[in-house]
């Protein structure tokens, strides 16, 4: 085997350990894409809850920033102060 036949096959092994390890690397890069939603709790914490980047951007696309806070602000709500009673039965107590 000549010299240059030697050089080619080393360049090919590398070039293929090279795109294993770009291929690796995209890989990574997809699995540690996330968006981070910060939620306010009622005792002052924020607390970030993870959303897969193309979940929030569809969620954006159909509603503004406010809107999206009003609906998580509900859900800490209903989380953090459980209530049992019918829908009817806050609007009639709570005037909901």
């Amino acid at each position: 085997m000549t010299c240059w036949m030697e050089i080619e096959e080393e360049y090919d092994r590398l070039f293929e350990m090279n795109q294993q390890l770009i291929d690796q690397a995209e890989i990574t890069e997809q699995e540690y894409s996330m968006a981070a939603v910060d939620v306010l709790l009622q005792d002052g914490r924020i607390s970030p809850a993870f959303v897969k980047p193309e979940l929030i951007n569809k969620i954006m696309s159909v509603m503004t920033t406010q809107q999206f806070a009003e609906v998580v602000r509900s859900i800490v709500q209903a989380v953090e102060n459980p209530d049992s009673r019918s829908f009817c039965e806050r609007v009639r107590d709570d005037g909901i």
